[in-house]
């Protein structure tokens, strides 16, 4: 096993260097370790390669740059197809591409500090690095560290395959794990508090294919986000298929717990969902098959089949939901972001293509209520980007609302009210 103070022969203040040049040589030894002893070590960006693993010892820290510009530059320009976090995967803490078996694991911690972009600098909403960003691995070890204050994605996964993410410990700004494309994933045993998506799957167009999300475990997971907890897209280009979520707990998470969006020709199918506990909630379950479309003119509209979701506790309370910043210009400590807009579970085709046999059982959703039929309006809105908030902020029913899904079954599914309401519990169309 390769030591990395070994490397370090003076009292330097940046190690990306000396970090760089460790993993280079344990490379060129076919393999060897690099063992991170205790100590604080800062870095910008450093490239891993084949056949690296990097042991922590207890209480080793790594911290991110707070100059953006220690880190590598962004490597693609902005995509109309997709944001910037998931076009580019240079500008990151650890990136590695056309590798194969990586391995980060032990008790040690990786801290961003919080450092955004330099105001104006790029078009990309202020974001900073990522923390980890793999584009065409095979075998990924992810497992035992602390991963805290990003300002972009802390793990996107790009066309990687054979992926193991066990036992993290994620507290970041933005989106914390996102299997973009990916094949053969297990994520489990994490706890993530995001300030925008928690564990989000993606499909994007970013190198110009479609390539499926599948084959894919999500297990025993803890997951608090300021967007949607577990997410299906928005960059839906590609299918989702073959993917299992089970025994997770959600709270505090001011949009949606569950998502499957496909707004952009992503066919969707063979998804089990099971044993979910949710607190604080806005809106429990959202299904949306839509018509943005954002993609190459080719390109043809999705489908939703064949969705399993059992076993499912939810409460909705109106109350503050507390996040750690999202982006740049709402940065300040202690902030408090707008009271969660609760709605009724949606599941919503807007397209002639085939939204069928959604199935829903043992069911118990504990909704927030507290409104007046009147002035409640749904509007329609088929090209958006999805989200709970999309049809409006008072929507006329406050259980479930269903538009044009083809065999759709419900068995003991139960919707409770904490506050009077008037509106109908659900509407099925």
């Amino acid at each position: 096993m390769v030591n990395l103070k070994d490397f370090i022969k003076g009292n330097e203040v940046m190690h990306t260097e000396v970090f760089q040049q460790a993993v280079d040589y344990c490379y060129e030894k076919g393999g060897e370790p690099l063992f991170i002893p205790f100590g604080t070590y800062l870095l910008g960006t450093v490239i891993l390669r084949d056949n690296t693993t990097i042991i922590f010892e207890d209480g080793a820290k790594l911290l991110g740059s707070k100059d953006i510009d220690d880190f590598l530059v962004d490597d693609t320009p902005l995509n109309e197809y997709q944001d910037m976090s998931h076009s580019s995967y240079t500008r990151s803490l650890f990136y590695a591409k056309n590798a194969k078996n990586i391995t980060i694991k032990g008790n040690g911690v990786i801290d961003m500090q919080s450092a955004w972009d330099h105001p104006n600098k790029r078009d990309s909403s202020h974001r900073g690095a990522k923390v980890i960003a793999f584009d065409h691995v095979d075998g990924v070890v992810l497992q035992d560290f602390k991963l805290l204050y990003a300002t972009d994605i802390g793990i996107l996964l790009g066309r990687c395959k054979n992926c193991f993410i066990r036992g993290l410990y994620i507290e970041t700004h933005i989106d914390g794990i996102s299997p973009d494309g990916c094949e053969n994933v297990v994520i489990s045993d994490c706890i993530l508090k995001c300030g925008d998506d928690g564990i989000v799957f993606k499909t994007s167009y970013y190198d110009n294919e479609r390539v499926a999300c599948e084959k894919i475990t999500v297990t025993n997971c803890v997951v608090s986000s300021r967007c949607s907890a577990i997410k299906f897209g928005t960059e839906s280009n590609g299918d989702f298929r073959y993917i299992t979520i089970s025994n997770c707990v959600i709270n505090d998470t001011r949009c949606i717990g569950i998502a499957l969006e496909s707004c952009d020709g992503s066919n969707i199918y063979g998804i089990n969902i099971n044993n979910i506990s949710m607190h604080n909630v806005a809106c429990p379950l959202f299904i949306f098959l839509g018509l943005r479309m954002r993609g190459p003119k080719e390109l043809e509209i999705g489908s939703i089949n064949d969705i399993y979701i059992s076993n499912i506790y939810a409460d909705c309370h109106e109350t503050k939901y507390k996040s750690i910043d999202f982006y740049y210009n709402y940065i300040k400590e202690g902030s408090e972001y707008e009271t969660n807009v609760n709605s009724p579970s949606l599941i919503i085709n807007y397209t002639d293509k085939e939204m069928k046999n959604i199935n829903l059982s043992n069911m118990n959703i504990k909704c927030f209520g507290g409104k007046k039929l009147e002035n409640a309006n749904f509007k329609d809105n088929p090209y958006g980007g999805p989200s709970h908030e999309m049809f409006g902020f008072h929507l006329p029913a406050y259980g479930l609302i269903v538009k044009k899904c083809d065999g759709l079954k419900l068995e003991n599914v139960k919707f409770e009210l904490l506050n009077d309401d008037e509106r109908p519990e659900s509407i099925i169309e």
